[in-house]
């Protein structure tokens, strides 16, 4: 029987995944995902309508409740299948398992069988960790209640596998489950004293006091409490001297740690652009997102994992602290001296081998191959410090303690992972360790199909490569103070961050609702950020991030007209400048604002004199602070829409150089295509459009490329075919609806423009001319978007043989928007139009 099509990982951070990778749009709606988990927890079994109602619109008028739950039903048999969910003569609700597999149900099927590994296996984390519905306190409720009940379960199932493990005399693996306890639950200092014991009878007394000191520091840092006087004396024990003539101990056994952390769900891509500036080759990517300083998605995610009922019960004496442990809210900002001792510097990285679990070790040369490609893609990147291949040599097959490895090279991050193969296919497993604690921060998963060995290296150390840059820029930013400021104003610039983060995540979707959802999130950081103006006035950070939030809610498209979300930017920008006259931060976010003005300004002198200022802000910006990946992107596209093209490409190479943690990677590498793309450098196009696609499989700009290539390189045979197959693959990924809501109303149009052109190349001449006429009754009424149109009916023009149309739609493209001549001059089609006779 074939595998279900769709997987909700409930366990650890949620997430629903179908064949083509991360589900995007209405399914994956937070109230969806909701629902899904808890009729997965029923496995199977009917869930009353009147319970799912009050757990999830408990506010609701019926009849409102009842419309919610219809439509969200609605919405999952549309976008998952007619089959995923059954309703029964009463009404009760079911998840159809066929269809949509889930942890959390194999879960409980795991520990109702007595499958004591497999349970142990599937459990990746808390029950939806991370997750909140804040407008259903019953269903948070019923959440803390299954988490506890699951948490429980698994923990009595490790604690078995323990004491059975040492009962076998299997010193080793019984430490390994004492790992995984001890990690779950870390407040119980019985389990830490049962992990120490393990650990001394395995022959690792110095790991065991390093476990129990790192308990010991935990608690007093987290409850301000000590440990069980047990654990302490056993401690003294340990670390007295041994007696004369003590028989030495037996050669150290291997330690592997085993704790598991769930994998945080694929980022969705940033989608909210600017404008088309045509004519360009299609609708201009996004300069900047809705979180322009966005964090990936692990970042918002990051939160402490909620203690054990009993162990809270126990602490409710530390009434605030307890607050910080409950409410999920993120790690503190400072550390005990002894956990800054064991938490070293993330950016110091080292890769162990990969593990091959395949029978025989069939895999073990691939295993060598990707694990030195890894070490590779990462040294590529200058901001992390990677060990070479010798240095973790002695460490490579782990038969070294994990200690030695972070002691002897002073890392802060480890690498390792496993492969195991699955019939035809070979799944790698890679997880980012934090060298400290022994935590794993990121596990990223990927499966891809047995034969080129070195395609499937090549595709697996960049996808493994690129999660885990972005997850150690989610812990250098979380362990980096803020630097200036007050500790008020601080923590006031830290919780604003964090809900524009959020409001990036929300608005993905592009639903409406959830749009709605991100601008209330940004105007409560607006609101956050103008306490912090007033609790530290001689402070600029908080008066630039609130730069930044005007633009993200003009890019949003809230009521307040453009120019004036523009202009308010730059007089934050311009305050100040007026104490520091050349603050980067401030001049990349002028002449960010700068440049906004311009692609809306209808009048070419003032355009003309924009763009040269935003020029000059973003170099003075990046000449000041080489760093700022996101002032070179936006400077490459000024550079672009000046006619600049060789200039904006190495500007955006700078930016793709300079961001060390991806931040705005999918955004920077659509500027290289297209600027491979308007030089004629169709080779290097197609490489970055590659790229790209296996950065950022789940962006719909990574499909796009590839329709315009369709439409540009005539070097090769014309496939209309091809072409409407991916109009149709783009409308699936962003949809027309969302298009518009994400002020990007002639995608739709530019994508079947392009196909027109490749269809009237391959001398389908009707259907060309028959998608021209639709696109001018789409447009009609709007002259920004009718310029738009002619430019692309030029290429249409073209194609069909009809050069003086096509050079009389570029000569009124020149008179609508005589600020883009240069740009125009050097554009493809209009050296076509001018070399043909």
């Amino acid at each position: 029987m074939p595998p279900p099509p769709f997987r909700l990982t409930a366990l650890g951070d949620p997430y629903l995944s179908g064949p083509a990778g991360p589900v995007q749009g209405r399914a994956a709606h937070k109230k969806r995902i909701a629902l899904l988990t808890v009729l997965a927890v029923a496995r199977g079994r009917p869930v009353g309508r009147e319970r799912l109602l009050g757990l999830l619109w408990p506010d609701l008028a019926p009849d409102a409740a009842r419309h919610n739950l219809s439509e969200s039903l609605y919405v999952l048999r549309k976008e998952l299948g007619e089959e995923v969910v059954g309703a029964g003569p009463a009404g009760d609700v079911t998840l159809n398992l066929d269809v949509v597999a889930a942890d959390v149900a194999e879960l409980g099927d795991a520990l109702e069988a007595g499958d004591g590994e497999g349970a142990a296996r599937l459990y990746r984390g808390p029950l939806l960790d991370g997750f909140y519905l804040p407008d259903a306190p019953e269903f948070e409720r019923w959440t803390e209640s299954e988490r506890d009940r699951l948490a429980r379960a698994v923990g009595q199932v490790l604690e078995g596998l323990a004491e059975e493990a040492e009962g076998a005399g299997n010193a080793v693996s019984a430490v390994g489950w004492w790992r995984r306890l001890a990690a779950q639950d870390p407040f119980n200092s019985r389990v830490a004293l049962r992990l120490v014991t393990a650990l001394d009878a395995a022959g690792e007394r110095p790991e065991a006091l390093r476990a129990a000191r790192t308990h010991a520091v935990f608690l007093r840092q987290e409850l301000g409490a000590e440990p069980d006087p047990a654990l302490q004396l056993l401690v003294e024990r340990l670390s007295a001297p041994a007696p004369p003539h003590a028989p030495a101990r037996a050669p150290e056994p291997e330690l592997v740690a085993t704790d598991v952390a769930a994998p945080d769900a694929p980022e969705p891509p940033r989608d909210a652009g600017l404008p088309p500036v045509p004519p360009g080759p299609g609708p201009t990517a996004p300069e900047a997102g809705v979180a322009p300083r966005r964090e990936s998605a692990p970042a918002v995610r990051t939160r402490w994992r909620s203690a054990p009922p009993r162990v809270r019960l126990a602490a409710a004496g530390v009434g605030l602290l307890l607050g910080v442990l409950v409410s999920g809210l993120r790690a503190p900002e400072s550390m005990a001296p002894e956990q800054e001792e064991l938490a070293g510097d993330p950016r110091r990285v080292a890769v162990l081998s990969l593990e091959d679990l395949s029978p025989g070790g069939e895999l073990r040369t691939l295993a060598t191959g990707i694990t030195d490609r890894l070490i590779a893609e990462l040294s590529r990147v200058p901001a992390l410090e990677v060990q070479s291949r010798s240095a973790v040599e002695p460490y490579r097959n782990r038969t070294a303690r994990f200690p030695d490895l972070v002691a002897d090279l002073r890392v802060g991050s480890v690498v390792e992972g496993t492969l195991q193969r699955s019939g035809d296919s070979v799944w790698v497993s890679v997880s980012l360790v934090d060298a400290g604690t022994g935590r794993r921060l990121e596990t990223v998963e990927v499966g891809r199909p047995l034969g080129d060995a070195v395609a499937l290296q090549r595709d697996v150390a960049v996808e493994v490569t690129n999660a885990l840059r972005r997850r150690v820029g989610t812990e250098v930013r979380r362990r980096a103070p803020e630097q200036g400021g007050n500790a008020e104003a601080r923590a006031l610039v830290r919780r604003a961050g964090q809900l524009r983060d959020d409001a990036g995540l929300v608005a993905g979707s592009g639903d409406e609702m959830d749009v709605r959802g991100a601008l209330d999130l940004l105007a409560r950081a607006d609101s956050l950020l103008e306490r912090a103006e007033a609790a530290d006035r001689g402070w600029s950070r908080p008066t630039v991030e609130r730069g930044w939030i005007d633009l993200a809610r003009a890019q949003l498209g809230q009521g307040v007209g453009l120019e004036r979300r523009h202009a308010t930017a730059i007089g934050r920008a311009e305050r100040v400048l007026a104490r520091r006259a050349a603050d980067p931060e401030a001049l990349e976010l002028r002449g960010t604002a700068v440049f906004r003005q311009a692609l809306e300004t209808p009048d070419t002198a003032v355009q003309r004199a924009r763009l040269e200022a935003a020029e000059h802000d973003l170099r003075a910006a990046v000449e000041a602070r080489p760093s700022l990946a996101r002032g070179w992107a936006t400077l490459s596209l000024v550079l672009r829409v000046r006619g600049r093209l060789a200039e904006s490409d190495l500007a955006a190479r700078r930016a793709l150089l300079e961001d060390a943690y991806l931040d705005d990677a999918a955004d920077i590498r659509y500027r290289l295509f297209f600027s491979a793309l308007s030089l004629g450098d169709h080779a290097r196009a197609r490489a970055e459009c590659a790229q790209g696609a296996r950065q950022f499989p789940a962006d719909w700009r990574f499909v796009e490329c590839r329709l315009s290539l369709l439409r540009y390189d005539r070097s090769r045979p014309p496939d209309a075919a091809a072409a409407w197959r991916l109009v149709a693959e783009l409308d699936r990924l962003d949809p027309p609806g969302a298009a518009r809501r994400f002020r990007r109303p002639y995608s739709p149009v530019y994508r079947r423009m392009a196909a027109a052109a490749v269809s009237a190349r391959a001398g389908d001449a009707d259907s060309a001319r028959a998608v021209v006429a639709r696109a001018r009754k789409e447009v009609a009424g709007n002259a920004d978007l009718a310029l738009s149109l002619d430019y692309d009916e030029a290429w249409v023009r073209l194609m069909l043989g009809d050069t003086a149309g096509a050079r009389g739609l570029l000569r009124r493209v020149e008179r609508g928007r005589p600020a883009l001549a240069p740009y125009l001059a050097r554009d493809p089609v209009a050296a076509a139009v001018g070399r043909r006779p």
